[in-house]
């Protein structure tokens, strides 16, 4: 399914380490339909049955008034829900924090697949910046990650993911429960740990501004090979995802442009890609 929804590509590096790559050119109606088949789930929890509308317009909430950092990393950290999901991985969280217009704190996803538990971190950034490629995204999202398992990053993000997967909508397994309620324990004692213990995904997303590039996915892949060499994981899978525009997500939504610099420069970008 992924592979005709988002044009991914996937290689095995070796028998732990994946690289998956993936296009989001435009949302073509299957798209579409497979987002709203999943909106609800990845934004409040797969019991969740709230109608879509109302969700859609939850998120609309808390992307207006946002500035273009927090709509780009929002955006990306969902769409890597979506294809997580499409590769038969469970969301053991939420998309949307507790507080709604809030940024939420901690992981940006804790998954589960065949009795295996795995940590999201995504990172994002606009290709009109010249410091911004999928590997030194890789980097970031990574170093984030160590920062949040070895007591760096301030906030206990074991006791987020554990408010998460023990809402009634997400519904986890006392088993990941009891994982997530330990490593908490841990953390508040100050006994940290590092990522060689977990599977880990880090995960890069580029934006374009409106119109479509090709990117060499096979030098994209051997820049991330080698920034990955000196990472430490149980298992790890690296995504790498380019999408044409922050504006594809924002109009699905509804989302106003802002009326700054940010919101002239998509509204020429679209003008461009006409």
């Amino acid at each position: 399914m992924s592979e005709t929804l988002f044009s991914s590509q996937i290689r095995s590096i070796n028998n732990i380490v994946e690289f998956h790559y993936i296009s989001i050119k435009d949302f073509d109606s299957k798209l579409v339909k497979f987002i709203n088949e999943n909106f609800v789930s990845i934004c409040r929890g797969q019991k969740n049955k709230t109608p879509l509308e109302i969700i859609k317009k939850t998120a609309y909430n808390f992307f207006v008034g946002k500035d273009e950092r927090t709509r780009n990393g929002a955006t990306a950290e969902f769409f890597m829900h979506l294809y997580l999901r499409s590769i038969n991985f469970r969301q053991e969280c939420m998309f949307l924090n507790m507080e709604e217009t809030s940024v939420k704190k901690g992981f940006d996803g804790y998954y589960s697949r065949e009795d295996e538990e795995w940590i999201l971190d995504s990172k994002s950034g606009n290709a009109r910046h010249e410091s911004v490629s999928h590997s030194d995204k890789i980097k970031d999202a990574y170093t984030s990650l160590k920062d949040q398992l070895n007591g760096v990053a301030k906030n206990d993000p074991w006791q987020n993911a554990y408010q998460h997967a023990n809402s009634k909508d997400v519904d986890s397994t006392d088993t990941i429960l009891s994982i997530l309620q330990s490593f908490s324990n841990d953390f508040v004692t100050k006994k940290y740990h590092t990522p060689e213990n977990f599977n880990i995904m880090p995960a890069a997303t580029v934006f374009l501004n409106g119109e479509w590039e090709e990117y060499d996915v096979e030098e994209i892949y051997k820049k991330v090979i080698k920034g990955i060499s000196k990472f430490k994981y149980k298992k790890l899978i690296i995504l790498c995802c380019t999408k044409r525009s922050l504006d594809l997500f924002m109009n699905f939504l509804d989302v106003p442009k802002r009326e700054d610099n940010y919101g002239q420069q998509r509204k020429d970008a679209a003008n461009t890609s006409k």
